[in-house]
């Protein structure tokens, strides 16, 4: 049984020094690519990284090993060159706050829906056409900005988004909203301008949401 017990611990102390192997080695890249665009943190610096801001600096795409960023709350990558994100975004749990705003965004990854304490996220100025299903899961989401895409239809889960208290759909593609719409009941502010959104169609939703402020 000590035997047993020992061969137990050898392995789960193995475990743990392969883990913090990858996990730094996941930093060092983070570390590196970071310093390509200008930016010098050290490897202690981004264990312990709670913002990163990342504004009008050119970046054309996320490494993978952003997942890495475990402790994050904050990430601000406005007015760039991204294209995709990569699938590890979900990793970043403790996330608060996102802003992919003035990008070359065509789709999020359905990972996004990962980020279970996210309450802020814009993704205004972008170009996408669709949202996953998956955002539904956002269910600590306040804030929710997606004006200047091309979304044609919004996903029915966006009714599962019960703390949200604004959401900015301008300047879209948008000739009607889920009925799950309703489901807002937080809902405060909801900008639909200059969207193909008939006045019928308006008067139906000013239904589902009767103490929502609806701009149109």
């Amino acid at each position: 049984m000590k035997k047993l017990v020992s061969i137990i611990s050898i392995i789960t102390i193995l475990i743990g020094v392969i883990g913090f192997s990858q996990s730094r080695k996941e930093l060092k890249q983070i570390q590196k690519w970071l310093k390509s665009v200008g930016l010098r943190y050290t490897i202690h610096d981004l264990k312990r990284l709670k913002g990163l801001l990342l504004q009008s600096m050119q970046v054309k795409s996320l490494p993978k090993e952003i997942g890495s960023l475990e402790n994050i709350k904050y990430l601000q990558v406005d007015r760039n060159q991204l294209k995709s994100l990569p699938k590890e975004i979900g990793n970043l749990k403790n996330l608060q706050r996102l802003n992919l705003y003035g990008n070359q965004l065509k789709s999020l990854p359905k990972e996004i829906g990962n980020l279970e304490n996210l309450e802020s996220f814009y993704a205004g100025e972008n170009q996408l056409k669709s949202l996953p299903k998956e955002i539904g899961n956002l269910k600590n989401l306040k804030v929710l900005s997606l004006h200047k895409n091309q979304l044609k239809s919004l996903p029915k889960e966006i009714g599962n988004l019960e703390n949200l208290l604004t959401l900015s759909l301008q300047n879209n593609n948008l000739k009607s909203l889920p009925k799950e719409i309703g489901n807002l009941e937080n809902l405060k502010v909801l900008h639909l301008e200059k969207n193909p959104i008939t006045e019928d169609k308006v008067e139906k939703i000013e239904e589902l949401l009767p103490d929502c402020k609806i701009y149109h």
